[in-house]
């Protein structure tokens, strides 16, 4: 390099935790420079990486049960880890991402204990975090949605101790899941409870900071939790085997517990926080709109508690008249905002729809796609025709 071909300049950048690593042969010191460049801005990237996994893993962490103030855990309660040894950070197949940066639960809560049956029962203090792990992977649909047998193993033995001693501490579940999983059989007899789904690579320390709140809980959920797999508006239209229905239309989802009346465990958008808010004031700028019309819709979000926190505000609409298939709700608009102890105006804008002419469009358009399926049939059956009077319409007429 430069005038010195005979140093050449040897750079290892390392991906695992032992951070990244520069050896330059002895000196030209502008093969240095150039070394330590290399290396800074490798550290930088690195940084920025580790940042947006941590942000994304704590906005989707979500707590769906905190009894009695559980959390965020006191300074002077002992954690005590049962279930997996550590979280699943991917799904598996195309969602698979395999690298060495996923912090353990141990490093993520070095002051934990792993196992410690004892510790939970004799300390009224303590509180057992069971983590239930189900992996997943494309081509590998789950038959149920319940929690593992080990998971209700652990968690019927924990509850068991409980119930016969007033040692025993609190009792946590960590739902390191695909989706959503059934919990009504231990809903009541668990004083917390987390959805974490697969929170990769900075999960464990996402999950550490929230449940010692030194990070908000703020996530909210992107789907409903049934109570059970039968209320799924999908559940008659996924049979065993490789094909799959789509019966259920527009009624995917909170839609469809909607419009069948359904009362989920938790429903789509659910999420609690370590402080109170107070929605008021909510109303729209005006009584009747035009077709095209933005709706402004306003209202005071207060937070009441006694710490700082971020809520998430959904705005849902519904058309009293309508004339295709809707759903009673549908969701218009969602936004998180992070909120001292004040009040806060906030607007949000829905733009409403021309149904008229989005009914003439969607008939339009099954139309042609009757139309394009007919045409297919067509050529499809008059392809099998032309082979099977080619060999006696062949020797009438060979030159064909």
């Amino acid at each position: 390099l430069f005038d010195h071909p005979e140093r050449p300049l040897y750079v290892e950048l390392g991906c695992g935790k032992g951070g990244f690593i520069s050896q330059a042969a002895p000196a030209h010191p502008d093969i240095n420079f150039i070394a330590m460049d290399i290396k800074n801005e490798m550290l930088v990237l690195a940084k920025r990486k580790l940042e947006a996994a941590y942000e994304a893993a704590t906005e989707g962490i979500v707590l769906l049960k905190n009894d009695r103030d559980l959390f965020p855990i006191k300074n002077d309660r002992t954690v005590v880890f049962f279930g997996s040894e550590d979280l699943l950070c991917s799904g598996g197949g195309s969602a698979q991402v395999i690298t060495d940066r996923c912090v353990p639960l141990k490093e993520a809560f070095p002051a934990a204990f792993f196992g410690d049956v004892e510790k939970f029962a004799e300390d009224p203090l303590s509180v057992a975090v069971v983590i239930c792990s189900i992996a997943s992977a494309e081509g590998t649909d789950r038959t149920d949605i319940k929690l593992d047998a080990k998971t209700v193993e652990v968690l019927n033995k924990l509850i068991k101790i409980k119930e016969t001693s007033v040692q025993a501490g609190a009792i946590a579940l960590v739902l390191n899941t695909p989706g959503p999983t059934e919990v009504s059989a231990v809903l009541d007899k668990i004083d917390g409870l987390f959805y974490v789904g697969y929170p990769g690579m900075m999960g464990a320390v996402a999950l550490s900071d929230i449940m010692y709140g030194r990070h908000e809980a703020s996530g909210r959920l992107p789907f409903t939790f049934p109570k059970r797999l039968e209320d799924e508006p999908s559940f008659l239209n996924y049979p065993d085997g490789f094909k799959c229905i789509y019966g259920e239309g527009i009624y995917v989802g909170y839609r469809g517990f909607e419009k069948r009346n359904l009362v989920p465990e938790f429903p789509f958008g659910y999420g609690l926080s370590y402080t109170d808010w107070k929605l008021s004031g909510v109303a729209a700028d005006r009584q009747e709109y035009g077709m095209s019309d933005t709706v402004n819709v306003t209202f005071y979000l207060e937070n009441t508690g006694l710490r700082p926190g971020t809520q998430v505000v959904q705005l849902y609409v519904g058309d009293l008249i309508w004339c295709e298939l809707r759903s009673g709700l549908q969701l218009a608009h969602t936004k998180t905002n992070l909120i001292s102890i004040s009040n806060l105006l906030i607007s949000y804008f829905y733009q409403q729809t021309h149904y008229i002419f989005r009914y003439i469009y969607n008939q339009v358009l099954h139309m042609l796609n009757l139309l394009q399926e007919c045409l297919f049939l067509l050529i499809y059956q008059s392809t099998w025709i032309l082979c099977f009077l080619t060999p006696l319409i062949h020797p009438l007429f060979p030159f064909l």
